[in-house]
């Protein structure tokens, strides 16, 4: 895949309108130059065909027909053109002058010249006609008087030089103007990348441009936030690390000195109840790392986002009771389902199992024996709600946001949890679009936790 340099894209669309106008003016100002040059010329005809004109009608009676001629020739004398001139009558035959002269190729107007190019055997040749103003005679005679375009083409062609040479410098100097004034501008670009460039993987600390031009203060601005957010991220990660090699480092040491114990009171009574601890703290092991992975999908999917599809509500909360029922039957708590929604919501299979999973498991972790532990699924408002009430001991107020912290248990919590649950079943939701919150409720009626969730587009 090719790439394209924003100064090259800058030029181009730049120089190409510039380069366009350019030549639109020059072509003005070429046709400009030569339409005065041949006016200007066209002008020195008409005066001597009026000269002739005066000439002929004012001459003394007493010159005769030579000296006249010689007179006109002196009168028409030019050192770079060949010029003609013709008198004619009202039936276009010659009376004075050249032979060869031409007819006018349209009725003259009286007091209005006109022009013509006729050649002269192989020299083209520029002509204006006009009729007499002091003939005595009607209809006046026409005067007509030609000359050759040598004198009118180096003028012509010395006009367009004196045109294109500045309008080339002007090219030329616009051209150079732009592209160091897109070098100029690109400049704050070429030092952000060099900041960025020279900075190491691990500096995260905000970039600085002194006054950058607005754009690229945007830019800088938007690097800012996703550094600031990548630098909240990686601390995450790292406490995160910290807590969970904590959260695993207890659990193994009580696993190794287990089977140390065991290694040495083999066939005991005491070496079989360490054995039955090890089984405990491998479960528990299992748990958190179980627990461990769900945050780490639920992370994932927040992040990356994921494709969501219709999941039927019951059918799920019935098959994570269902599992769990027989953990619950052993803790003497009663695990059931209330009611039945109807709902068809949009979520990810793992996810919303990860989620719903937990919530019930904390639930049955934290009833005393003989209580009671219900699911109730119900749609309000066009939000699926599926609320987990549990008889335990409750969530302080100063507590309620903490408990969703990774790693963070309730003053009241007891046993042997990882303070994972809350915080997976949450982030699990939050992927789905969704949330979790805990309800107000009285001190004596344990603790509801609800999962919210959208319902699937019908």
């Amino acid at each position: 895949m090719s790439t394209r340099s924003l100064r090259a894209t800058l030029l181009l669309w730049l120089i190409v309108p510039l380069l366009g106008l350019w030549l639109a003016s020059s072509l003005a100002a070429i046709l400009i130059v030569r339409h005065a040059a041949e006016s200007m010329y066209d002008e020195e005809l008409l005066d001597t065909a009026l000269s002739i004109d005066h000439f002929l009608h004012s001459a003394d009676r007493s010159h005769d027909r030579d000296t006249v001629a010689a007179e006109l020739q002196a009168l028409i004398f030019d050192p770079v053109d060949e010029v003609r001139y013709a008198v004619l009558d009202a039936h276009g035959d010659v009376v004075s002058g050249s032979r060869n002269a031409p007819t006018p190729p349209a009725l003259l107007v009286p007091g209005s010249p006109t022009y013509f190019d006729v050649s002269a055997g192989d020299q083209p040749m520029r002509w204006v006609a006009v009729q007499s103003t002091r003939a005595a005679v009607t209809p006046p005679p026409v005067i007509v008087v030609g000359e050759t375009l040598r004198k009118r083409e180096a003028a012509i062609h010395q006009a367009l030089l004196y045109v294109a040479a500045p309008q080339l410098l002007l090219a030329a100097g616009l051209m150079v103007l732009v592209w160091f004034g897109i070098g100029r501008g690109l400049r704050p670009l070429r030092e952000l990348q060099e900041r960025l460039r020279l900075r190491s993987a691990s500096d995260l600390k905000p970039l600085h441009l002194a006054d950058p031009p607005e754009e690229v203060r945007a830019v800088t601005n938007e690097i800012n936030d996703l550094l600031s957010r990548l630098s909240a991220l990686l601390a995450q990660q790292s406490a995160f690390i910290g807590d969970a090699a904590h959260q695993l480092r207890t659990p193994l040491a009580a696993l190794k000195a287990s089977v140390e114990y065991a290694q040495r009171h083999h066939g005991t009574a005491d070496a079989q109840r360490s054995l039955n601890d090890v089984a405990a703290t491998a479960d528990r092991c299992i748990h958190v790392v179980t627990q461990l992975l769900g945050l780490a999908r639920a992370e994932a999917a927040h992040s990356g986002g994921i494709a969501l599809q219709p999941l039927d509500l019951d059918a799920v909360c019935v098959e994570i009771v269902t599992e769990r029922v027989n953990g619950a039957f052993a803790r003497r708590i009663d695990l059931g389902i209330e009611g039945a929604s109807g709902a068809v919501v949009a979520g990810d299979p793992t996810l919303l199992r990860e989620a719903l999973g937990n919530l019930v498991d904390n639930a049955v972790s934290y009833s005393p024996p003989g209580g009671n532990v219900t699911v109730r699924a119900r749609v309000e408002g066009g939000v699926a709600r599926i609320a987990v009430t549990d008889a335990g001991p409750g969530v302080a107020p100063a507590e309620r946001e903490r408990i969703f912290e990774r790693f963070q248990r309730g003053d009241t919590a007891e046993g042997t949890g990882t303070g994972l649950g809350l915080p997976v079943a949450r982030r699990c939701a939050q992927a789905m679009g969704g949330s979790v919150v805990l309800l107000d409720s009285p001190a004596s009626a344990g603790t509801t936790f609800v999962l919210e969730l959208r319902l699937a587009p019908a």
